[in-house]
């Protein structure tokens, strides 16, 4: 009977470490940019400690958005640069809204994620498609979480880098 409970234990025990990382199959909830949620990305991946105002995390736009007229789509790269052996992301603006490139990538208006983590060498970069609001703003804050994951399929090891960019200021 022993043999049986510490069975039951191991098989407990592996359930409740295995559930974080089968509770979102399908990517991170939408909202996980904001560290102060009780939703974001750092919630289920709590292991290293969240870094804030990332230096490895950057946009690169393909022209100041305050050239892109408004209602117009623009080109958005998300570069990560820094340790990784897997990566995801998800990315909010606060005006306009984010165009599904079916490039491993899902959107959902203001709101744009990887749903197929980076594997391999080198940087992740991804590029998204963001439309501009259809009246013009004075600023679009872009809020970032990227994951840098060790690989190992758990939320543990896991390390969440938050960036908010500020669009107009930068230029």
């Amino acid at each position: 009977m022993k043999g049986l409970d510490r069975g039951a234990l191991f098989l407990a025990v592996g359930l409740l470490i295995a559930a974080p990382a089968i509770a979102y199959p399908d990517g991170a909830p939408w909202g996980s940019t904001d560290p102060e949620s009780p939703q974001s990305c750092a919630s289920c991946h709590f292991d290293g400690e969240a870094v804030m105002d990332s230096a490895a995390v950057k946009l690169s736009f393909s022209k100041p958005l305050s050239q892109v007229k408004a209602g117009e789509t623009e080109k958005i790269y998300l570069v990560f640069d820094g340790e990784s052996k897997v990566a995801g992301f998800q990315l909010s603006a606060s005006a306009g809204q984010f165009i599904d490139s079916g490039e491993l990538l899902e959107s959902r208006g203001g709101e744009v994620r990887s749903i197929q983590p980076f594997l391999g060498e080198g940087k992740p970069i991804w590029a998204v498609q963001w439309r501009a609001p259809a009246e013009p703003v004075d600023n679009v804050e872009f809020h970032a979480a990227v994951n840098a994951a060790d690989g190992d399929g758990s939320p543990f090891g896991d390390v969440i880098h938050f960036k908010t960019i500020y669009a107009y200021e930068e230029e």
